[in-house]
């Protein structure tokens, strides 16, 4: 079979990328009305999150799971839509990539998918640090790695396309062998942080609750959503407790911030077992009863 040339290659993906960015915007535009009520700033009464930040951190989020996101099928068409969401030079150049990959992706059984393990904001406040898990199965063949990238981003006015007002200008990834596990969170006040951790979470506190604020969201797992009500003068510790596990932070505020965290189960710690009350026995709780009544009870049962 011959297989398509290279203009016919472009040519199909300057109609994808209309089709495929109206696949987009409906997906981003549930996936935006869906993130934003599981981070509705009511959960936060005293002190909601900037609003700006928290659409950074939900473009950022999306624009990853779908970078990394392919099957064989639909390699081109998921490719091609995120193209409204770059700049110019990088558009470019992902197109120039799906054109030299798309053809081999007819030949071959593949399928990829990527988890976000961290987002951290550099000092730079548009420029993010990401690590991505990304699993490549070929051919029955799996592949695990560690994917560590500089993203820069800025602001663009909303559009069909690009339901989230935001573009990459800058995506530089490589390759890293191993991520140390963050013992310590750097929080800021009024930005949100989100950590996710893989069991429902039944109790979280922190050691100031009127330092920084918590906030609960169950579905498959839990994520705590962190917002600092002010800079912090000392470190706030943080305790998650889930069934089995539990899992222990430290808080800051420092220049380069936390503003999402994938906690791996073997990060945790076996939880502790919590001791039961000591029963009270049937004079204490009949004294405890006559106190409140005013009388004495009088006890039928001699068996004491």
């Amino acid at each position: 079979m011959k297989r398509p040339s290279l203009l016919a290659i472009f040519l199909v993906i300057s109609l994808l990328v209309n089709a495929g960015a109206i696949i987009a915007w409906q997906a981003s535009r549930h996936q935006l009305f869906e993130d934003r009520a599981r981070l509705d700033p009511e959960g936060f009464p005293t002190n909601p999150p900037a609003s700006n930040a928290t659409d950074e951190l939900l473009f950022l989020r999306d624009l990853l799971a779908r970078w990394y996101a392919f099957q064989s099928n639909n390699y081109l068409s998921s490719q091609a839509a995120l193209i409204p969401w770059l700049s110019k030079d990088l558009a470019e150049s992902k197109q120039a990539e799906i054109a030299r990959l798309a053809p081999k992706m007819r030949d071959r059984q593949v399928e990829q998918n990527g988890e976000v393990l961290s987002i951290k904001q550099q000092v730079d406040p548009s420029t993010f640090e990401t690590v991505v898990r990304v699993t490549l199965t070929e051919d029955s063949q799996t592949t695990v790695f560690l994917v560590q990238s500089k993203v820069q981003i800025q602001k663009v006015p909303r559009s069909l396309e690009n339901v989230w007002g935001y573009q990459v200008v800058q995506f530089q990834p490589r390759i890293i062998k191993t991520r140390i596990p963050l013992r310590q969170l750097s929080i800021a006040a009024g930005v949100l942080s989100v950590l996710t951790l893989p069991c429902t979470v039944q109790e979280a506190k922190v050691s100031d609750p009127e330092s920084v604020q918590l906030k609960i969201v169950t579905t498959r797992h839990s994520e705590l959503m962190i917002l600092a009500a002010k800079t912090l003068s000392q470190p706030v510790s943080l305790l998650a407790n889930c069934e089995n596990r539990e899992f222990q932070f430290g808080m800051i505020t420092g220049p380069e911030l936390t503003r999402l965290l994938a906690v791996q189960s073997e990060e945790g710690l076996p939880a502790r077992r919590r001791l039961a009350e000591p029963r009270k026995d049937r004079r204490e709780i009949k004294q405890s009863l006559a106190k409140e009544l005013g009388f004495e009870i009088e006890d039928t049962d001699k068996s004491e």
